[in-house]
């Protein structure tokens, strides 16, 4: 388990590393919160313009959240995308996209 968590959490970090680190110059501070059907989606504008988007499912239930960013999928553990404009998240399902500025 201690493997496991640890290979996470380095998996994470390179994520971080690559796909939000190069965007963070000039980012100020603040960011847009929602709860939509029981799912947390938090979004912030980074330095040079992407938006970084991540959704966190907290209830027990699946549930279906309409999908607000498309991009580059950064990171994804129990969501799918049921039909283009629609995710489905399972109980503990983690959601990140990136989008580049226009």
């Amino acid at each position: 388990m201690h493997r496991e968590r640890l290979a996470l959490t380095r998996e994470l970090l390179a994520l971080r590393h690559r796909h939000v680190v190069p965007h963070l110059h000039g980012t100020g501070g603040g960011a847009h919160l929602e709860i939509v059907n029981g799912v947390l989606r938090v979004e912030w504008l980074l330095g040079d313009g992407t938006r970084l988007q991540l959704l966190a499912h907290f209830g027990a239930d699946r549930v279906n959240v309409p999908k607000r960013l498309s991009g580059e999928l950064v990171y994804c553990a129990g969501s799918r995308d049921i039909d283009g404009d629609t995710l489905e998240f399972a109980p503990g399902a983690v959601h990140a996209v990136t989008q580049s500025a226009p």
